[in-house]
């Protein structure tokens, strides 16, 4: 995918190599199985396979959590305090 509309109308675009509003979301099980045997990588395309895509919306802070992996459909949760909280920022940027 490489756009998604927020709920507050602002539109954000995955396109760019440096990305801080995006990231991917997997079950710890998950994980758990990828790192156990890290040298296979059978295990890796397994948690890629089921993880989710979360886009942060830098003008409101809403989370946007895909319903399931592949599907072009998204849950929106909004903070508390309706300021970006920018979950995939870098370090430095931060």
């Amino acid at each position: 995918m490489g756009q998604l509309a927020c709920l507050c109308g602002h539109r954000m675009s995955n396109c760019s190599d440096i990305n801080e509003y995006c990231g991917t979301i997997a079950p710890d099980y998950l994980v758990d199985y990828a790192w156990d045997e890290m040298a296979e990588p059978d295990r890796y395309e397994v948690v890629a396979d089921k993880a989710r895509d979360v886009w942060e919306c830098p003008e409101c802070g809403r989370l946007a959590i895909q319903y399931m992996p592949g599907e072009n459909r998204y849950k929106y949760y909004k903070p508390e305090d309706d300021k970006p909280g920018h979950l995939f920022a870098h370090k430095n940027n931060e």
